[in-house]
């Protein structure tokens, strides 16, 4: 009767290892699945009265749920035929129907006393079991036995003696433009903004890149201080299309930074963005995490058919959970700036936005984006006009500048935060939609850095490879020597990448 868990569990287990999640990450996924596998147990065992029965059914739900590929082709046909909505509503009917005329057939076999053909349980939960160990093995057993990216230590000689240490605080607002590209791709200006910023202390770059154009990427970087190239443990995976996500997310949290933050002093706070492929659980001291759904639950619904029945039930789910972890981003920013530490602190919050998709509006509802259009990475497939797709950003633009000078206010009003290195940054530019040649728009970063004592020490906008370096020579002493800028842009998939000359570059 173990069947059904572990075919509900084989499903969650291969979304999250394909995409090389570690176990808090899909932790949570497998106990829901689970839940949900025992509730349609008891389901079935109550309608046909028999546990076993019971068992067979809800295994055979789950592998009809997640084996799209027939009743997908099916929705798609009359989505073609009908609409959405009522292609939706029919291959529904349809489901149901067929479901329903095998639990009738089912049922009056039962009642005439017949016997009912199906495997025994055994089979089904030897058969569930080798699904599992199935989708282990093809994953590399998930990750077990292979070493993890060791540790880059402090340079040599240096210490921090009795150099006083202020807090850092990195407020990461993922694939925020900067503000010409913002203005030029999508219709939307933060010049007021901007000024905010500038009268809060703060040095804006307007002429800035970030070295690489994703997420993963610009992390790795810039807390390894070096480029990934020079990086031994992704040396193997760069210029190919091998997924990567682990070696990345390694080579951040072995990073250099960590090491001499660590060595410092420093305790590492850090607020999870929901996004486990880049969540660096291993370098925080304290993790935050306001436990919305992350973006492996999200993926084990989205690639089955039941999405599109959330769109008749609960369309708006995917849509609420990112708006109130993005609130609750900076919620816990607001009470780390209220706190009070003995040791010097390094804050790092990871907003999962603006990147797309856009769910929350100016005044801080939720925007009305359904189930089905969640994922979609083409402002076409949200169903927007132009000029509705650039109201939608200014409104989001809108909602996240207010509440990130809130949180500067709350920070420079504590003893601590006043005497903080604050820095105001994205990973990345915008990279939906990619324009042949509009390497700009890829590479063109929100960066904006206030450094008491130090005026205007990040002023020029460095590339973030060189963001610790210049901090660390100014406030803990190092002498590390700045990197040449260099920059990047994927020709293919993960570290298949290309060097670019000029990372302004528009021929569009």
């Amino acid at each position: 009767m173990i069947h059904p868990v572990l075919a509900a569990g084989a499903y969650v287990l291969n979304t999250a290892l394909a995409n090389e999640i570690t176990p808090p990450g899909y932790l949570r996924g497998l106990v829901v699945a689970a839940v949900l596998a025992g509730a349609l147990t008891i389901t079935g065992w109550a309608a046909f009265r028999n546990r076993w029965d019971g068992a067979l059914f809800a295994t055979a739900f789950i592998l009809l749920a997640v084996s799209p590929v027939s009743v997908g082709w099916v929705w798609v046909s009359l989505r073609g035929a009908f609409g959405p909505s009522l292609g939706t509503l029919v291959t529904g009917g349809i489901l149901i129907a067929a479901l329903g005329a095998i639990g009738v057939r089912l049922l009056q076999l039962r009642h005439r006393g017949l016997a009912v053909p199906r495997p025994p349980a055994e089979a089904m939960n030897v058969f569930s079991t080798a699904l599992v160990a199935i989708v282990i093995a093809s994953h590399g057993f998930g990750g077990i036995g292979q070493p993890a990216a060791i540790s880059v230590p402090p340079p040599a000689g240096w210490s921090i003696g009795d150099r006083p240490t202020p807090d850092i605080v990195m407020l990461l607002l993922d694939g925020y433009p900067r503000s010409d590209v913002l203005e030029r791709r999508l219709g939307a200006n933060d010049s007021s903004f901007l000024d905010a910023l500038r009268e809060r202390g703060f040095d804006v770059a307007t002429t800035n890149h970030s070295n690489y154009p994703a997420t993963g990427f610009t992390l790795a970087s810039m807390f390894q201080m070096r480029y990934l190239d020079e990086v031994p443990s992704l040396q193997p995976f760069v210029g190919t299309g091998q997924q990567a996500n682990r070696a990345l997310r390694d080579a951040a949290e072995s990073g250099q930074a960590f090491s001499i933050l660590r060595a410092a002093g420093y305790r590492a706070t850090m607020v999870a963005s929901g996004w486990e492929h880049v969540t660096l659980r291993n370098a925080a001291d304290r993790l935050l995490d306001s436990g919305e759904l992350n973006d492996v639950e999200r993926s084990s619904v989205h690639r089955t058919w039941l999405l599109y029945l959330l769109d008749a039930v609960w369309p708006h789910v995917f849509t609420t959970e990112l708006r109130d972890r993005i609130v609750h981003s900076f919620d816990f920013l607001d009470r780390v700036a209220m706190d009070a530490s003995d040791a010097p602190r390094f804050v790092f919050v990871h907003v999962p936005a603006p990147h797309l998709p856009l769910v929350v509006k100016a005044d801080g509802t939720p925007t009305d984006l359904t189930a089905s259009r969640y994922e979609t990475a083409k402002r076409t497939g949200y169903g927007m006009t132009d000029s509705e797709y650039a109201d939608a950003w200014q409104s989001e633009i809108d909602y996240l500048d207010a509440r990130v000078l809130r949180s500067i206010d709350l920070l420079l009003a504590s003893e601590s935060g006043r005497e903080a290195v604050i820095i105001v940054m994205s990973d990345h530019g915008y990279g939906f939609e990619a324009v042949p040649g509009d390497t700009q728009a890829k590479l063109a970063n929100l960066f904006a850095a206030r450094t008491p004592n130090s005026p205007h020490l990040l002023a020029g906008g460095p590339t973030p490879v060189n963001w610790f370096r210049i901090l660390f020579n100014e406030y803990l002493g190092t002498e590390f020597s700045l990197l040449p800028d260099r920059f990047f842009v994927q020709v293919g998939r993960q570290l298949d990448l290309t060097e670019v000359e000029d990372p302004d570059q528009i021929t569009e």
